[in-house]
């Protein structure tokens, strides 16, 4: 049985997202800020949507999935070297690791 990739993709790396901006603000500021990032991922997702079929026309399928598979890369190697572990971590320590100090 073959599950379909939405579905894939909901039991996988969809909820990462969504689990990251929860741990990583500051809880006086995590309502505002989930609201500013939530939009941010709408514009991205409606970017890649509107932009899907002029690149396909312009580079073809392999160029448009090469091109996604390259920016996947670079974002993944951006999220390894910025974005914090949180594992088996309290908010608290999240909030105190993240917070500059003086603030």
């Amino acid at each position: 049985m073959r599950l379909p990739a939405g579905a894939s993709f909901a039991i996988g790396l969809g909820p990462v997202f969504w689990l990251l901006i929860a741990e990583i603000y500051p809880l006086r500021i995590r309502g505002a800020a989930m609201s500013v990032v939530s939009m941010a991922n709408w514009a991205a997702n409606f970017v890649v949507t509107v932009s899907f079929l002029t690149l396909l026309n312009a580079i073809g399928g392999v160029g448009v999935f090469f091109l996604y598979g390259f920016l996947t890369l670079v974002a993944l190697a951006y999220f390894w070297r910025k974005v914090p572990e949180t594992k088996c971590r309290s908010l608290q320590q999240i909030e105190r690791d993240l917070t500059p100090a003086g603030h």
